[in-house]
């Protein structure tokens, strides 16, 4: 009979195992699956043009991120096609992305019983609003695989929580400092899914302080040892210059503001902000029928103020701007709150247990913005593709001009010389997105002008950095709109092109 009973227990968690994986597949592919063609970003060009094996060294002395250097290098050994480590990027993205819902799924398991709720809020929490950024980069796999870090941390922190024993915060502090070694502006997102779990295994506020001290600690460390390989191994360029430190704090508080007002304009403006709003209401108004609402309280606080504050604190210590992909993880604000409130909250609280609607209300804000959420991606994804067509048209009208004009004069050209018109401010096509790095033309950025149209045309012209007084008087007096013939100038063996 206990055979038996062991046995159905465990084909019911192999049959919910299966389940999730299923529903984690199809909605990371509702979500991603459109990005499987190559997008290029003003970066990519660059890697393409320089190779793998020095992008490698650049990465990591750089940039400081080791572990998709080495991704970088080992790819550099196979002598594959650029393009191909595109595909294999993605893929690692797409695998790490389901994987992480999955896993942060079963950590919610232990005190969430609906399963679709449990996907819905894992989703909103990971594969964020601002994380569409990652997968515009070639190297998306690398920054999909340091995410998959940090929700392993929350699952060895969740079974340290559950078990006591002291090896699983061991494993946590492993699972932190290689996410902060593939990328570091994923790290806050151990810390962040991290909160609700404690609160839900703490006893009393002394309990949830300790415990709470486990993730300072870990987070603490794992940053402190990246930060000392950094510094021995890396040239430091992307410490904080030229900024004095109120100016960036400054900076920090104006960007938490305008993330969780205007999120990059991915949603109608005030729509992220409503949502949390209406998650945090409903979760106020369940601590007060709470006995331990001190507790309770001092969780949202600290949910809140860590959701928003250590995104952005490599802005006050480095170089960094507002862009989606340095503070992704401001943007789990919503899904973590709602985490918190389905374990922390309703499920505590025998009134509101008995009361659906508070639960109905709080899925319902969360159902409209994995849609909005789902909207933005696709709109992202589509005019992504777009801007990459009209760069490739735009270099191929480019490339026709200097075919006649060599075929015409018997000239070669060799080099191209880049001016810019009286307001060069179209780094996007009109009708596409048009907020920072997400959709930007390769004709805005200095380091991809000439390395677009090298990749599209096959060739290889030098850059020559003198420009003509004569075409730079020109130039600057026009103010273009669109691509015009007009805007090339051929002169022996060079291309005088004005970047509108």
């Amino acid at each position: 009979m206990l055979y038996e009973d062991l046995s159905m227990i465990n084909m019911q968690n192999m049959m919910s195992c299966k389940s999730i994986f299923l529903k984690s597949f199809f909605i990371t592919l509702l979500f991603l699956g459109t990005g499987y063609q190559i997008k290029y970003a003003v970066d990519t060009f660059w890697t393409f043009e320089v190779g793998f094996e020095y992008m490698a060294f650049d990465m990591f002395s750089r940039n400081g991120r080791p572990i998709i250097a080495f991704i970088y290098w080992l790819f550099s050994l196979t002598n594959l096609q650029n393009e191909w480590f595109y595909y294999f990027s993605y893929a690692l993205a797409f695998i790490c992305a389901m994987i992480s819902i999955v896993v942060y799924t079963e950590v919610l398991g232990y005190y969430i019983k609906n399963e679709n709720l449990r996907i819905l809020l894992s989703f909103l929490s990971i594969i964020n609003l601002y994380s569409i950024e990652y997968f515009m980069f070639v190297e998306e796999g690398g920054f999909l695989l340091g995410i998959l870090f940090c929700v392993s941390a929350v699952y060895f922190i969740n079974k340290y929580l559950r078990t006591s024993l002291p090896s699983n915060i061991a494993f946590a502090l492993v699972m932190v400092l290689l996410a902060v070694c593939t990328y570091q502006g994923v790290l806050p997102v151990f810390f962040i899914l991290s909160i609700p779990c404690i609160c839900k295994n703490s006893d009393s506020m002394m309990d949830y302080i300790k415990k709470g001290l486990i993730l300072c600690f870990i987070y603490l460390v794992s940053a402190g040892i990246y930060v000392i390989i950094y510094k021995l191994f890396c040239d430091g360029a992307r410490s904080a210059t030229g900024n004095t430190l109120i100016e960036r704090i400054k900076y920090a508080m104006y960007v938490i503001k305008h993330s969780y007002t205007t999120t990059a304009n991915l949603l109608p403006k005030y729509l992220y902000m409503c949502i949390g709003l209406v998650i945090l209401v409903f979760s106020v108004f369940g601590i007060t029928k709470l006995k331990d609402r001190g507790k309770a309280i001092l969780n949202v606080v600290i949910i809140i103020v860590a959701n928003s504050v250590l995104p952005v604190a490599s802005l006050i210590v480095s170089s960094g701007w507002e862009a989606p992909r340095i503070i992704y993880p401001i943007m789990s604000l919503a899904g973590v709150l709602g985490v918190n409130y389905f374990i922390n909250i309703c499920d505590c609280s025998e009134e509101i247990d008995n009361n659906r609607l508070p639960k109905y209300v709080v899925t319902f804000v969360c159902l409209i913005l994995l849609f909005s959420q789902y909207l933005s991606f696709t709109r992202i994804y589509n005019d992504k593709y777009k801007m990459n067509y009209a760069d490739m048209v735009r270099v191929q009208e480019i490339g026709q001009t200097i075919k006649e004009y060599e075929a015409e004069t018997g000239n070669k050209i060799v080099q191209f010389i880049f001016y810019y018109d009286a307001h060069q401010d179209n780094p996007y096509y009109q009708g596409l997105y048009s907020e920072g790095d997400l959709v930007v033309s390769s004709f805005h950025s200095w380091d991809s002008q000439l390395n677009a149209i090298n990749y599209y045309l096959g060739t290889d012209y030098q850059r020559l950095l003198q420009q003509d007084d004569t075409y730079k008087e020109y130039f600057s007096q026009l103010d273009w709109k669109c691509y015009s013939p007009s805007q090339i100038r051929c002169d022996y063996d060079t291309v005088h092109y004005c970047v509108y």
